[in-house]
């Protein structure tokens, strides 16, 4: 029932939660699973205080965290550009022993990239492949912006190339962030074509976006000086 609700997004948390606290009243106990789906039901309702006293309250109940559940948390403290908070939870977890995993890294290498702190983000992405595992298909979306937005061509062109080869896996958010960060960049032809792949899939680009990309279309504007690729 938990999981139901967390899939129904923010509107159920509060559900979830009344869901939670029976399941307790009747004597059964709080399992990391549960306290894990009451995180992610809390981090989609943006209400980052009570994802976090649920991730104590796990921690309370004996249970230690696992990476998706930390990258849950993580995700809740995104919601809110909460960077200090998130990167002290995560020394003090690493203290008790927990190693990051590729869903903890994924997080923040989107949310390093949002920020355009690209050498940090960098980073998240040689811990991932460090471990040697495949790394969400999302996280193409992130490094594409990321590099798109500094100018680097090369390798926002290698990401993008990895998404359009299964567009039909892109959500319209998602096509909204690819379009965006090649609009920043400078890159409006590629731009112009990845709004011909959204709307091929069915989606519509905001009014916002839609008319930047008609303004970069009829008024070239010089692209920023890229950044050195590494």
């Amino acid at each position: 029932m938990i999981m139901a609700y967390v899939k129904a997004g923010s509107p159920k948390s509060g559900e979830a939660q009344r869901i939670f606290t029976t399941m307790q009243i009747a004597g059964l106990h709080p399992t990391l699973e549960s306290c894990t789906l009451l995180v992610e039901a809390y981090g989609q309702a943006r209400d980052v205080d009570h994802a976090r006293s649920n991730f104590n309250f796990m921690l309370k109940a004996g249970h230690k965290p696992d990476d998706r559940c930390v990258a849950a948390m993580i995700t809740a403290y995104e919601k809110k550009n909460m960077l200090d908070k998130a990167l002290n939870l995560l020394l003090e977890l690493e203290k008790d022993g927990f190693e990051p995993g590729t869903a903890t890294y994924s997080v923040l290498v989107d949310w390093l990239g949002k920020l355009q702190l690209v050498d940090e983000a960098e980073q998240m992405l040689m811990k991932i492949n460090e471990k040697g595992e495949e790394a969400p298909f999302e996280i193409n979306v992130s490094i594409c912006e990321m590099y798109s937005r500094a100018g680097v061509k090369e390798k926002a062109f290698e990401a993008l190339q990895r998404l359009e080869a299964e567009k039909e896996r892109l959500r319209e958010d998602e096509f909204e962030r690819i379009v965006e960060g090649l609009l920043v960049g400078g890159f409006v032809s590629d731009a112009k074509r990845v709004h011909e792949l959204m709307q091929e899939r069915g989606f519509v680009l905001s009014e916002r976006l839609r008319v930047s990309l008609m303004a970069a279309q009829a008024i070239p504007r010089q692209r920023p000086r890229p950044r050195p690729s590494k």
